[in-house]
C-alpha cells in the first residue's frame, strides 16, 4: 500500500479525535465532572494508539513522502512522544495540549500533501522556461545543445534530463513496453533511487525536428509515444496529471496547444537550440502559450 493510500485511510483517526476531544470541552462547559471517566478511558488510550500508528507510518513511509510533509511528520512524532505515550497525571493535563498538538499537526500535514500536481507542474515551467532562457543567455550553453542537436534525440533528451535534475525533477521517458525508461541510462527507473534525490517524478517525451514547420508532426508522435505509458503511479514524487512532450528545434516554431483526454494533459513544450534574436512572438510561444500553462 503506497503512502497516500494509507494516510487517506489513517487520517480520518485525528479528525475523529478532534471532534470527540472538542466534545468533551464542550460538556466541561456546563459541568467539569467527568463521573464516566470520558477522558481517562476513551480520550487518552486512542490518542496513544493513534501516535503508535502514525509512528508506523513513519517507519513504512518517510522516504517517499514529499519533503515537507516528513517534517511535519517527524517533528510532531519527535515533540509529543511523551505527551501522547506517557501522559501527565491528570487527564485533563494531557488532553488540552494534546488535541492542540494534533490539530496543528493535521493541518500543516494536509497542507504539505495538498496540490502536489500544481506544485510539480510549476516546478517543470520553470525548469524548461530556465534551459530555453540559458540557450538564449548563454553561448555555452547555446553550443552544447547545438552540438547534442546535431547528435540526435537521444543525446537532447540525456542533457535535458540533466537540466531538470538541477531543479529536483526526474525526468523519464515510455519503454516500448510501457514502462518507465531513465533518459540518461537508458535503464529502468529505480523507484528507491528517485524517493531519495527526486522533488518530482516526469514522464517526458523528447523529439527532434529538423525542419522548420515540422514541430507539429514530432509533437504527435511524441504524444503517441507518451500515451502508451501505464505504470501506476509512484506516490509522493509521481505527477500524474501531465505528461510533456518536448520537441527540440533550430529555431523558434510552433506546436499544438495543450491536449486532454480528461484525465491526462499533453503538454507540447518547444526548446531552439540555435534561436534567433527572440520576437515578439517567439517569446510568445516560448512563454504563454508552452511554459507557463501549469495552473
Amino acid at each position: 500500500m503506497n503512502w497516500l493510500t494509507q494516510w487517506k485511510a489513517l487520517s480520518a483517526r485525528p479528525a475523529g479525535l478532534l471532534e470527540a476531544g472538542s466534545l468533551y470541552y464542550q460538556s466541561q462547559v456546563r459541568s467539569s465532572d467527568d463521573p464516566y471517566g470520558t477522558a481517562d478511558k476513551q480520550l487518552l488510550p486512542r490518542f496513544k494508539r493513534l501516535y503508535e500508528d502514525l509512528d508506523v507510518f513513519s517507519d513504512d513511509h518517510l522516504p517517499a513522502l514529499p519533503r515537507g510533509a516528513s517534517t511535519v511528520l517527524t517533528e510532531f512524532l519527535t515533540s509529543n512522544r511523551g505527551l501522547f505515550t506517557k501522559p501527565p497525571m491528570t487527564a485533563d493535563a494531557t488532553v488540552r495540549p494534546a488535541l492542540t498538538a494534533l490539530a496543528g499537526f493535521r493541518a500543516e500535514f494536509e497542507y504539505q500533501i495538498a496540490d502536489l500536481d500544481v506544485v510539480a507542474q510549476r516546478r517543470v515551467a520553470r525548469a524548461f522556461l530556465h534551459l530555453q532562457r540559458s540557450i538564449v543567455a548563454d553561448a555555452e550553453v547555446r553550443a552544447k545543445w547545438e552540438r547534442a542537436f546535431q547528435e540526435g534525440e537521444t543525446a537532447c533528451e540525456r542533457l535535458g534530463a540533466v537540466h531538470l535534475l538541477s531543479h529536483g525533477i526526474w525526468a523519464f521517458k515510455v519503454s516500448g513496453e510501457g514502462e518507465r525508461t531513465d533518459l540518461v541510462l537508458q535503464e529502468p527507473i529505480v523507484d528507491k533511487e528517485v524517493l531519495a534525490v527526486a522533488e518530482s517524478l516526469v514522464l517526458t517525451e523528447w523529439k527532434k525536428a529538423e525542419k522548420q514547420g515540422d514541430a507539429v508532426n514530432k509533437a504527435r508522435v511524441g504524444r503517441n509515444q507518451a500515451k502508451a505509458y501505464s505504470v501506476g503511479v509512484l506516490a509522493g514524487v509521481e505527477l500524474s496529471a501531465v505528461r510533456y512532450v518536448v520537441v527540440v528545434t533550430s529555431d523558434w516554431d510552433e506546436l499544438p496547444d495543450d491536449e486532454s483526454d480528461g484525465q491526462i494533459t499533453y503538454r507540447y513544450v518547444g526548446i531552439a537550440v540555435s534561436p534567433a534574436a527572440p520576437s515578439r512572438s517567439a517569446a510568445r510561444v516560448l512563454s504563454k502559450k508552452r511554459l507557463l500553462q501549469s495552473r
